[in-house]
């Protein structure tokens, strides 16, 4: 299972705390926004991401508690 928590703004517009999924091998943390943002119903991908899959300036993303920026 992964367990995706929100915080701050997101938290407050998804209006919920986590979700949790199955784990799929090898698979990017893009690929797994995709997947959350398939399971709610408010969309919330693009103020993390651009269209060409990079993070916006400002967006922090947690992996096992390490930022992706220097995993």
């Amino acid at each position: 299972m992964v367990e995706v928590q929100f915080f701050s703004l997101l938290r407050i517009l998804l209006k919920q705390e986590r979700i949790e999924l199955s784990a799929v091998e090898e698979e990017t943390v893009a690929q797994l926004l995709t997947r959350v943002q398939q399971q709610l119903s408010t969309s919330f991908v693009q103020k993390l991401l651009t269209e060409e899959g990079n993070m916006h300036p400002g967006t922090i993303i947690l992996v096992n508690r390490h930022n992706i920026h220097h995993l």
